[in-house]
């Protein structure tokens, strides 16, 4: 439940692993900045053999370039 959160910066290079839908109490949320090299690994559905919870918001995923 984060009600105010607006943007999220992660620096990892691959998605890490989480339980749940991250973010799912988060209606603010609008960008979550990533790696540019790794913008499509956290887009997509699976990374390796595990669920990637981060593609339930591949429309607001962006790279790190484009942090204002």
């Amino acid at each position: 439940d984060c009600p105010n959160l607006t943007t999220v910066v992660l620096n990892q290079i691959e998605p890490p692993h989480l339980q749940g839908i991250p973010f799912e109490n988060c209606p603010r949320l609008n960008a979550i900045y990533v790696p540019d090299n790794s913008v499509e690994m956290y887009k997509s559905p699976t990374v390796g053999y595990s669920t990637n919870y981060f593609s339930e918001y591949a429309d607001i995923i962006k790279p790190l370039s484009q942090k204002p």
